[in-house]
């Protein structure tokens, strides 16, 4: 996933088409945008005082912006880690349909 350094002065630099990255972003934001709703005061504490409004708005707020830009990267990881729960059944209708087909169904 990660390309070796091609001197001691280079970092480790992704590969092209690396999801590893993306998915990497989408649970920092995920978890923090969590966090917004589960430790509120945590956050109201660090909204700079030059905005105006209640700062808890602005808490939830941005921690409803960070759920939804995270969003896509986290269905893909979810859609991924159930693709093994669904080969069972899948597998057991694909047998079902073979034993219809010999009593003419």
């Amino acid at each position: 996933m990660w390309l070796q350094p091609r001197d001691q002065g280079t970092a480790l630099i992704p590969r092209r088409g690396s999801q590893a990255p993306a998915y990497g972003l989408a649970v920092l934001l995920a978890g923090a945008g969590m966090t917004h709703f589960a430790v509120p005061g945590f956050y109201d504490a660090i909204v700079p005082r030059l905005l105006t409004g209640p700062q808890r708005t602005r808490v939830l707020g941005s921690g409803i912006a960070e759920l939804v830009c995270a969003r896509p990267a986290v269905e893909r990881a979810v859609a991924y880690g159930r693709l093994p729960v669904r080969i069972p059944p899948v597998l057991w209708a694909r047998s079902v349909r073979r034993g219809a087909s010999r009593w003419g169904c």
